[in-house]
């Protein structure tokens, strides 16, 4: 192999193990209407329901499929649930501290 395919497949190589769980965020369940969200076997209504997410409970994200997402909750199952009922999180109060004033 010459060098420059061996550079070649070695970055491709680093790039992908670098990216893999960087890209997992962690969400919260918003479905206050009926209070939890159907954890399913694939992406889409039609797939079995693994589990009744809680509203307000936490999952991170493992992989995307159009309005679906494949995640972890937080009690340890693993499978798609739709993107419209995922929230970011913010923190609960932010305190502004500015030098010089009283």
């Amino acid at each position: 192999m010459n060098r420059r395919a061996f550079l070649a497949t070695a970055f491709s190589i680093a790039a992908s193990l670098a990216v893999g769980p960087a890209w997992a965020d962690a969400l919260v369940i918003n479905s206050p209407g009926d209070g939890f969200v159907d954890l399913r076997t694939g992406p889409g209504s039609g797939f079995d329901t693994i589990y009744a997410m809680p509203h307000g409970s936490e999952v991170h994200t493992l992989e995307w499929s159009g309005p679906w997402v494949r995640v972890r909750h937080e009690s340890g199952h693993t499978g798609w649930c739709s993107a419209q009922y995922l929230a970011r999180t913010g923190p609960a109060a932010l305190t502004v501290h500015s030098v010089g004033d009283s």
